[in-house]
């Protein structure tokens, strides 16, 4: 098994189109390295009633441990503009750190250790957004916000129906 993996967008849209599964890009990308063994997941939530408003925005929980060092990068990203079941207005990805999260926004480069860039200060940034280090764990939390709240949101790690 590879030591480390750079995980772009394209590499996850063509996966996509492959097996024809019909979900946002940012969740396809943790499908695609959890079937190669790059990541073991550990736990995710299911589907909750939620109005998708500021005030009671959808949450989705995925835990998994990193099997290799995975880079996410950036350049030319569109994690979260492809062909979902239900448009939503906005995915916003976070990860736990410490008592509370962080957000991490994949169009950026990293810019500190909670990201996994230990070399990077205020002044410099990583071509990448996020490290997931080999042989850690993982929780990651994703917010939807819908452009209707009657709108039925499903949100999955396989197979969106």
């Amino acid at each position: 098994m590879a030591s480390s993996r750079r995980i772009y967008d394209t590499t996850t849209k063509k996966f996509l189109i492959a097996t024809g599964i019909g979900i946002p890009l940012i969740f396809g990308v943790f499908l695609l390295l959890a079937q190669r063994g790059d990541i073991t997941i550990t736990g995710h939530s299911g589907d909750m009633i939620c109005a998708g408003t500021i005030q009671d925005p959808c949450y989705a929980y995925i835990n998994f441990t990193a099997n290799v060092d995975i880079f996410l990068y950036t350049k030319d990203a569109t994690w979260t503009a492809f062909n979902t079941s239900v448009p939503m207005k906005e995915i916003i990805l976070q990860r736990s750190w410490g008592s509370g999260w962080r957000t991490i926004n994949l169009q950026e480069g990293c810019t500190g250790s909670w990201c996994g860039c230990y070399w990077c200060r205020a002044d410099n940034t990583a071509e990448y957004s996020i490290v997931f280090r080999n042989r850690t764990s993982y929780q990651l939390r994703f917010i939807g916000y819908k452009n209707y709240p009657s709108d039925v949101v499903h949100w999955s790690f396989g197979d969106i129906k």
